[in-house]
This record gives C-alpha cells, structure tokens and sequence, in this order.
C-alpha cells in the first residue's frame, strides 16, 4: 500500500522501486524493488522488517504480460522457493560470477542508473557502456556480517540486513555511520541474454542513493521472447 513515508522511484526497462524515505526504530518497515527486461517479464522482491528491526518476511512476485502459462517462469514444483544463506562461504558462493564479463567486441552493453535522494528533485545520472560493478553489493568483497543472501526461482537473488540498526536520523554529522544500510536485489537469466540489479542505499537512516544496473548480451536470443 502506499504510505506518507514511501516513495516511489522509476527507472527504464518497466523497473521501479518502492522504498521507506527514512527509517525509524519501533515501527515496522518494507521495501520493495522490482526487476523487469522490458519486455513481458517483471518481478518484485519484497523485505519486511519488525518494530525491533528484524527481518521476518521476503516475497517475490512474478508476472508475465502475456499470462502465466508456463512459457518462462518455473512453477514450484520445477525449483526451491527460497534458499537463505547466512555464512560467509554460503553468500561468496551464491553472488559468485552475478555479473558477466564484460565483452570488448561491443557485443554487449552496460548501462547504469543512479538517483539521488532525499530532496524535492531527483538528481539521475545515467552511465552507458560503464558500471562500477565493484561498488555494487552484488561483490561478495563487500558483503557485511548481518547480510543475508537469498536465492529465489528463476535467477533472482536478494542482499539485505538480517536486522536493520537501531536508531533513527539525526542531524548530526558525526557517528552516523550505525545508520548505513543496502538493500539489493538481481536477476540473472539463466541463457546470459539479460542481468539487471536494484540497489537501495541509506545513510544516516534515511534513503540516499537507488542504483539500477543492466547488462544485456546483443548476442544471446532474450529467452522472455520464447512461447514454449
């Protein structure tokens, strides 16, 4: 539903984001961040968090524009709903090779998207052909200790806090750092045709970036264009 303290972010491709503007300790909060290739295909990963700050539910919703018949998405029976990883080992291994190599034969293409907020404006600054991927939470070098990992059907992988800082912002501009935060979730064809992530950055408590990340092989056939 949408509330005073959610805001809702756009970006090309169909994906958006719908994400808390700050965080307060002692109310429950969500976060939802949708992944689409621009054609038929979309889905939302969805976090919840308690009054203490406690991860208690991650959902995801698929959808295809033509219907749900079967033609891309798998069904329950064909995979794991959900697999939770919480060691480090187990997190290194479930990020391992999300990017692909970047091809220099111009075969592929990377675009990057990032809005600034908060503020009455939305500052966007788009890079094509460029994406600093070693930034991105999807590079297991920079997970934290409270990041949890989540493998869902068809691809799509969650990183978020197992429990969110207690606290709420301030105006001071010194030891903020308890209130920084990401919250990213990725998607990976398994034909290599398609890579996208969203990547919600909070500091201070308070949401302060929204990078969204494509990778497109021009080579590969986009499997949402398959019928079955």
């Amino acid at each position: 539903p949408i509330v005073p303290v959610s805001r809702l972010l756009t970006f090309p491709d169909r994906s958006a984001a719908w994400i808390m503007k700050e965080f307060r300790g002692g109310a429950r909060s969500g976060f939802e961040l949708i992944l689409s290739d621009g054609g038929f295909l979309r889905a939302s990963v969805g976090i919840v968090y308690d009054e203490t700050g406690q991860l208690t539910q991650v959902s995801s919703i698929r959808e295809d524009s033509r219907g749900f018949n079967g033609t891309y998405w798998s069904t329950a029976q064909d995979t794991a709903i959900l697999t939770k990883f919480t060691d480090r080992i187990g997190k290194e291994n479930a990020l391992k090779d999300f990017w692909p190599t970047i091809s220099s034969d111009k075969t592929s293409t990377i675009t990057s998207f990032k809005i600034s907020v908060p503020g009455p404006f939305q500052n966007a600054t788009e890079g094509r052909d460029y994406a600093d991927l070693e930034s991105l939470k999807f590079n297991p070098n920079i997970l934290q200790e409270q990041d949890v990992v989540f493998e869902l059907p068809d691809g799509f992988v969650l990183v978020c806090p197992s429990q969110l800082p207690a606290g709420e912002p301030t105006n001071s501009t010194t030891n903020t750092a308890s209130g920084d935060f990401v919250f990213a979730a990725g998607w990976k064809k398994d034909d290599g045709s398609w890579t996208s992530s969203m990547e919600a950055r909070y500091t201070n408590f308070s949401m302060h970036e929204l990078v969204y990340t494509t990778f497109k092989d021009d080579n590969s056939t986009n499997s949402s264009d398959n019928t079955g």
